[in-house]
C-alpha cells in the first residue's frame, strides 16, 4: 500500500504507489533556476535563457529552486525519499533565472517562445512557471498564449505574497492555468480547502 504525501496529496495523486511515467509520451519543460544532475530525475536536456545567454548549454542550477521544482514533479519513486506528482517524467530545464534566483520577462518570453518552435521534437506538452512577479506583460502573455495555440499546457504559480493575483505575472496571463496554495487539515490525507495565508487567489 502507498502513502498519499501532505505535499500533493490536494493535487490528487494516487494512494497507491505510482507507475513510472518515463515511457508516457509527455515531457515538462521547467523555466526556473535551472536542474541539477540528480538520480532522482529524468532530465532529457536543458538550454539558458538567461540574460541572452552566451553559453546556452550552462543551465545547471545553482540555486537550487529549479532543481526543487523538478523534483516535486518528478521525483523517481526508486526508494530515494518522496515520489513526485508524475514520477519519472522526462524533464527540459529552461534556465530563464540565474544563480541568484532573479530574471527578466523577456528571458522567460524568449524560452516560452522558444519551446513553441522547438518543444514537438522532445515531446514537450506542458510548460511549468514556478516563478513570478508583480504587474503585467503583453509580451510575455502573447508567448504563453502562443505555446497554448501549439497544444500546450501552461501552468504558473498564482505566487506568495498574500493577495489578489491579477498583479501576479505570469499567473495573470489569461492562457495560464494558475496553482495556488491550501492549508493542511491535521489528519485529512487530501488537505483543507482554505486559501494558505501567504499564497495569492
Amino acid at each position: 500500500m502507498g502513502r498519499i504525501q501532505s505535499t500533493t496529496g490536494r493535487a490528487g495523486p494516487p494512494a497507491s504507489v505510482p507507475v513510472d511515467a518515463a515511457d508516457a509520451g509527455v515531457t515538462i519543460a521547467v523555466l526556473d533556476t535551472g536542474i541539477a544532475p540528480h538520480p532522482d530525475l529524468n532530465v532529457i536536456g536543458g538550454r539558458s535563457f538567461v540574460n541572452n545567454s552566451n553559453n546556452p548549454d550552462d543551465w545547471t542550477d545553482r540555486y537550487a529552486h529549479g532543481t526543487l521544482v523538478a523534483g516535486i514533479i518528478g521525483a523517481r519513486n526508486n526508494g530515494m525519499g518522496v515520489w513526485g506528482v508524475l514520477p519519472g517524467v522526462p524533464l527540459f530545464s529552461a534556465k530563464v533565472l540565474s544563480d541568484q534566483g532573479a530574471g527578466t520577462t523577456l528571458s522567460i518570453s524568449n524560452a516560452v517562445r522558444w519551446l513553441v518552435q522547438n518543444g514537438a521534437g522532445m515531446k514537450v506538452s506542458v510548460i511549468n512557471l514556478s516563478l513570478g512577479g508583480i504587474g503585467r506583460d503583453p509580451f510575455l502573455c502573447d508567448a504563453i498564449q502562443a505555446a497554448v495555440d501549439s497544444g500546450m499546457v501552461v501552468v504558473a504559480a498564482a505566487g506568495n505574497s498574500g493577495v489578489n493575483m491579477s498583479s501576479s505575472l505570469p499567473a495573470n496571463c489569461a492562457a495560464v492555468i494558475a496553482v495556488t496554495a491550501l492549508d493542511l487539515v491535521q489528519g485529512s490525507p487530501t488537505g483543507g480547502g482554505k486559501p494558505a495565508s501567504y499564497s495569492n487567489w
